[in-house]
């Protein structure tokens, strides 16, 4: 472990069961109770699984501490960002079709500029690269820097400035998307 209790990710395994599952989903918004939603822009790089439904996109998080986040590793430092966390799905129709806490959605998108109290997993923003590195190991690629790791077509991205996160984004991508062609990917 690296200060701040951070796991460290560096066995491959470990890291494509992370890209796999980087959260549950389903006890992260039990948690926070509630959010703003509705449907979202549906990027030209999105998985969309072969059944009916939606992309659907979770923002403005309730919870104990509202739109807060923090920044590093710095809890008592909060911030205050409408977009600090933003959560798209694949939302399919049937018995949940209108609930919040739906087990059948299928996490498809994470763009987060401060890290969320209640989702220490992706608590990225304001780390160091060297620490990233040290954590997750060598990035699969880094361009317009960015470091990303990916396993199949799942993909965090991990915007630096100043060697430091200024966001991520977590992306379950179509099927043999081409990453070096997006512009849009590396974009928030």
């Amino acid at each position: 472990m690296i200060k701040g209790d951070i796991p460290l990710l560096t066995n491959r395994d470990s890291i494509n069961d992370f890209l796999n599952e980087p959260f549950d989903l389903f006890k992260f918004k039990e948690k926070k109770r509630g959010a703003n939603s509705g449907g979202g822009t549906i990027q030209e790089y999105f998985f969309s699984p072969n059944k009916e439904g939606m992309h659907y996109r979770y923002f403005l998080f309730e919870g104990s501490k509202g739109i807060r986040g923090y920044i590093g590793r710095e809890k008592d430092k909060s911030v205050h960002r409408e977009n600090g966390l933003e959560i798209t799905v694949y939302k399919k129709l049937g018995k949940y079709r209108y609930k919040y806490t739906d087990p059948t959605e299928e996490l498809i998108e994470v763009i987060a500029t401060f890290n969320d109290f209640d989702l220490p997993e992706l608590a990225f923003v304001g780390i160091d690269s060297a620490s990233i590195i040290y954590q997750l190991g060598e990035p699969d690629l880094f361009t317009q820097n960015c470091l990303l790791y990916e396993n199949e077509n799942k993909v965090l991205i991990l915007k630096l400035e100043n060697s430091n996160v200024k966001w991520l984004k977590y992306v379950k991508l179509k099927m043999d998307y081409n990453i070096l062609e997006s512009e849009d990917l590396f974009e928030i």
